[in-house]
């Protein structure tokens, strides 16, 4: 089964993308990639610090394997984590090609729920560049996949093709991935 790819930084946007991503995969029977990136010029500027970048790695790694990931264990939902150091929009790009991702998930913020669906320049990149489904799930989106309005969370997706000229449909969840039996 392909895997569902995560971008995960313990945001309350990112909180609500983990929900979405265990259910989504709960339901397909999919496994979930939890990708923390983080970027280089952090990592410099810590190193600039004298901070052990190493241990901070490591901590980041304990958490993504810890409390980050236990909606997943609560819901039986397999899953792999990696920290990588990296530009994150760029990382979960890579890393959703090499699995043959059935779609990226990333939060989104309230503010920027249509008009750029995302959450930043990772967000936006990974939008702009993604070959395969993305979802952007904003922070009040509930397990159920409702908003705090009552309407259904959609989803961009990118064209699996070089033809990047309908700039991305609109779709509902249930559309953002075929179902494959198990």
């Amino acid at each position: 089964m392909r895997p569902i790819v995560i971008g995960y930084d313990d945001s309350l946007p990112s909180q609500a993308a983990m929900r979405w991503a265990a259910r989504e995969a709960a339901l397909r029977h999919a496994w979930v990639l939890v990708v923390h990136a983080v970027s280089p010029a952090f990592e410099w500027t810590l190193a600039a610090l004298q901070i052990n970048t190493d241990r901070h790695r490591s901590d980041l790694a304990r958490q993504l394997r810890g409390p980050w990931t236990n909606v997943l264990r609560a819901r039986d939902v397999p899953y792999g984590a990696r920290v990588v150091t990296g530009r994150p929009g760029a990382v979960l790009l890579d890393l959703a090609r090499a699995n043959d991702a059935a779609c990226i998930v990333i939060g989104a913020s309230r503010e920027r729920r249509f008009a750029h669906w995302s959450d930043g320049p990772v967000g936006r990149f990974v939008l702009h560049h993604a070959r395969r489904p993305v979802i952007s799930v904003p922070a009040e989106v509930s397990i159920a996949g409702r908003d705090d309005h009552g309407h259904e969370l959609e989803v961009t997706a990118g064209e699996e093709s070089d033809d990047a000229s309908d700039g991305g449909r609109a779709r509902r969840p249930e559309q953002s991935a075929p179902h494959q039996a198990a």
